[in-house]
């Protein structure tokens, strides 16, 4: 397994605003498939995006247009204030 975690922008050690899942978040995503997909040794057709806590949404509108095989979330929506 190749597995890549990262802070989307406002979070943890991010720079940049805090979103809340919308289009920046979403873009990050994005971005971190396209990064899985460049690196040596990933079978891009088989990556796929695992969500947890507050990710879903940001997760769920970057899972098919980063062309990820699947998305698997743990905990379900969740908003800002739980």
């Amino acid at each position: 397994f190749v597995v890549l975690r990262f802070d989307p922008p406002g979070r943890g050690d991010a720079t940049g605003e805090e979103d809340f899942g919308g289009p920046e978040h979403q873009d990050a995503v994005r971005v971190a498939v396209a990064h899985l997909r460049a690196t040596p040794g990933v079978d891009a057709a088989r990556i796929g995006i695992l969500s947890l806590f507050s990710g879903l949404s940001m997760a769920a509108g970057a899972a098919a247009p980063s062309g990820a095989a699947f998305l698997l979330d743990v905990e379900g929506p969740a908003d800002r204030e739980t």
